[in-house]
This record gives C-alpha cells, sequence and structure tokens, in this order.
C-alpha cells in the first residue's frame, strides 16, 4: 500500500462525521492553490484542517470560541 492509499484508509477509518459549519470551502482550496507554492499551500491546508478539526470537537464538547493567530513550519 503506497502513501496516498494509506492516508486514503486513514481517513476513511477515522470515521470523522462532516460538518459544513467545519469543511473546507471549494473558495478555501482555490485560495489556497493559487496564493503559495505547492509544497506551503500542502503545509497550510493541513494546518488549517487541523485547526478545523480542533474547533469542532470544541464545539462537539461545547466549549467553542474563536482562535486567532497561528502558524505553521515545513
Amino acid at each position: 500500500m503506497n502513501t496516498i492509499e494509506k492516508i486514503r484508509q486513514y481517513i476513511n477509518d477515522s470515521a470523522a462525521p462532516r460538518n459544513e459549519q467545519y469543511d473546507t470551502t471549494l473558495e478555501e482550496v482555490f485560495d489556497i492553490a493559487s496564493g503559495m507554492g505547492p509544497v506551503e499551500a500542502v503545509a497550510f491546508a493541513f494546518d488549517y484542517g487541523r485547526a478545523k478539526g480542533y474547533q469542532a470537537a470544541k464545539a462537539k464538547k461545547g466549549t467553542h470560541h474563536q482562535s486567532h493567530g497561528g502558524r505553521w513550519c515545513l
């Protein structure tokens, strides 16, 4: 199984429910893709997804609040 297949399997096995409030929009994807280089965009998208997942988990627990700032690194 190659890396992409392993990632797909991991995503499928996570059974994480979709939540439109925390899903990445097509506009966000295009803005990320057009606003930076490919490696930077992938790293940025992962950090963005992690932040959205964190906010979704907090909302599920009833302690949702917006955090500002953030950083990413390669």
